[in-house]
């Protein structure tokens, strides 16, 4: 019989759980061992120190026993956020001089490297994370996207950071990945081919809960398959929307997009 998730836990942390409370720890990734949804969450403590050190763990010991109601864990990682140098070890200092004394064009370097670092980062995290899925031999899919992109003083518009009334090709326009095991490509062959097929389609943020609660074989009225990136009914011409920094959902094309955007958009080969 699985354990339950505060069991595992418990011996990750060497101690027993309290009154039976149940502790699910998520960091975006699940595993999954059957389509009737026979749960084998992340192996825990153990786990999320080994993929966050910066985790201290008497801290998040202190946390479990404050309540013995059951609990949800979620672990953000901060990313690639301003100021980009405070957001990588210094192992990672690939590109230098990565330290900016302003945010202006004369620093335009600087700020770029160390973002370009931040995102290093990340690549190896993720990394890890896909290492340590691929070393179970279980049927595990993990799936990741950036939530925003970034302006870093990229054209004469001299625009920075992100989240303004206004947006650019460089806000919109942003990395996300899927993995499967072969495990996973073996008992969901059509979601695997469905996530390679919709792999250059147009897709917002909006897609992620859909396409999470597909690749766990979730059903339920707010579920929508047509959203679902794993899904071969995907819908193309689906409406996209810009969440603005008054948490209005702008129609795509009136976000003030500029020429300018035009042009990045088709560099990519990308038809907004």
């Amino acid at each position: 019989m699985d354990k339950t998730a505060a069991e595992v836990l418990g011996q990750a942390m060497n101690r027993k759980p309290s009154n039976g409370k149940s502790v699910w720890c998520t960091m975006v990734l699940r595993l999954m061992d059957t389509e009737e949804y026979s749960n084998n969450y992340c192996r825990s403590l153990a786990l999320v120190l080994e993929l966050f050190p910066e985790v201290n763990r008497k801290e998040l010991e202190k946390e479990l026993d404050k309540s013995d109601e059951d609990m949800f864990i979620v672990l953000h990682t901060y990313g690639s956020h301003f100021n980009y140098h405070e957001r990588y070890p210094a192992e990672f200092r690939i590109y230098t001089p990565d330290k900016a004394e302003g945010i202006r064009q004369s620093y335009k370097k600087e700020l770029r490297n160390a973002y370009d670092n931040s995102i290093r980062y990340t690549d190896t995290f993720l990394s890890s994370v896909i290492g340590y899925l691929a070393s179970l031999d279980a049927c595990s899919a993990l799936l990741y996207s950036a939530d925003h992109g970034e302006d870093i003083l990229d054209d004469d518009r001299e625009r920075f950071l992100h989240a303004s009334p206004t947006t650019t090709a460089y806000q919109l326009y942003v990395a996300s990945l899927a993995w499967f095991s072969d495990a996973y490509r073996r008992n969901f062959p059509a979601k695997a081919a469905a996530a390679g097929i919709n792999e250059t389609a147009p897709a917002t943020t909006h897609a992620l809960f859909h396409t999470m609660a597909d690749m766990a074989s979730i059903r339920g009225r707010f579920v929508d398959p047509t959203v679902s990136l794993v899904n071969p009914g995907y819908d193309r011409k689906r409406p996209r929307r810009y969440l603005n920094d008054h948490n209005e959902a702008v129609p795509f094309r009136k976000t003030g997009l500029e020429p300018e955007d035009m042009e990045v958009f088709a560099r990519f080969g990308i038809k907004p």
